[in-house]
């Protein structure tokens, strides 16, 4: 199926796993890599996203003059991604808080500026993602 990518500030996709009619919901797999200094980040994850919560996303990324940040979160509200503007500066936050089974946590709390190439470009990569709901 379709999917959402972009890969500045660092590399991000959002691949359509399935629609839940009944909830209304979509599951996606997350994966996200990034470079900093001779280090790396890999991380993947598959998520449910209600379609109510996506929409006020992409619909906050049309207008962020009105919002000081937008929020896409999974339905147990543990992984985000989250748009921000202040005083003209566009920043990228993503999140995530995650224990195994045996007990490893995994959290992760990383947070970018954007310049506003790189905003319109993410925007973008949202806004473009068909809707079928």
């Amino acid at each position: 199926m379709s999917n959402i990518a972009f890969n500045n500030p660092f590399i991000f996709s959002l691949d359509v796993i399935e629609f839940d009619e009944k909830l209304s919901a979509i599951y996606l797999h997350n994966k996200i890599s990034v470079e900093f200094s001779s280090k790396a980040i890999h991380f993947e994850e598959n998520i449910w996203v209600l379609s109510s919560i996506f929409d006020l996303f992409t619909d906050g990324l049309m207008d962020m003059t009105n919002r000081a940040i937008v929020t896409l979160q999974d339905l147990d509200g543990k992984s985000k991604i989250s748009v921000s503007w202040s005083q003209g500066t566009y920043s990228l936050r993503w999140e995530t808080a995650r224990e195994s089974l045996s007990g490893i946590k995994i959290l992760t709390n990383m947070k970018t500026p954007l310049s506003h190439d790189e905003f319109f470009v993410i925007r973008q990569s949202f806004l473009d993602f068909p809707k079928w709901w």
